[in-house]
């Protein structure tokens, strides 16, 4: 239900787009540009508790309306700003579920196809054309960046586990073996600092080995 309501959104944002673009505030698009970039700043600086998921698809909001107002508003088409849409369509499969992506890259072909007339030749439509072979490579993309996250969260809590166990389990043996030391008296203390060596050496085997100690 979440999915449905984001790329309702998102489709909803396209749509609005282009009527805007008909508006006559198409002929402000470098004002919204900069606007678009300085939200986007705002967001990443004063958004971090929004949560990641909301400010992804605040921007994938951000990023869609921006891109597409500012290509339609420059010629649709034939706008020198046209390739805007294919780094459009790779920021939407990094942020957002694969099939949320998929459908508004669809929905975006879709308005540009909207756009094609008859009497344009074929060599004007190859860069819609294009679009949907470069959805899949993105959603590629997009899937590696994920497990790449995914992977540096994993070693992000390992290395948390291995400090939390040195600086407690281990850290509190090695105050213990200081303090025999320092009041070393005969064999009955050697005894006691064999004893919690092999102790150590018990935790780090059993921590090496992911086993609860």
């Amino acid at each position: 239900m979440q999915k449905l309501y984001i790329l309702s959104t998102l489709v909803l944002v396209v749509f609005v787009s282009f009527l805007v673009s008909l508006s006559g505030l198409k002929a402000y698009y470098l004002e919204f540009l900069a606007l678009g970039c300085v939200l986007f700043l705002a967001l990443r600086r004063f958004g971090t508790g929004l949560g990641q998921r909301l400010i992804n698809v605040a921007q994938s909001i951000l990023f869609t309306f921006t891109i597409l107002y500012v290509v339609l508003s420059t010629g649709g088409l034939q706008s020198p700003y046209f390739f805007f849409v294919y780094f459009l369509l790779f920021g939407l499969s990094l942020l957002l579920d694969p099939f949320v992506s998929l459908s508004t890259a669809l929905a975006i072909v879709g308005l540009f196809l909207s756009q094609f007339s008859a009497g344009k030749s074929l060599s004007e439509l190859l860069p819609v054309v294009a679009l949907p072979f470069l959805v899949p490579f993105a959603l590629y993309l997009g899937q590696e960046h994920r497990m790449l996250q995914k992977e540096h969260e994993v070693r992000t809590v390992e290395k948390e586990d291995a400090m939390l166990f040195v600086s407690t389990i281990m850290k509190g043996h090695l105050d213990e073996l200081q303090k025999v030391v320092q009041g070393f008296t005969g064999d009955h203390d050697l005894h006691t600092m064999m004893r919690m060596i092999r102790r150590m050496k018990t935790l780090i085997d059993k921590y090496e080995k992911g086993t609860s100690v």
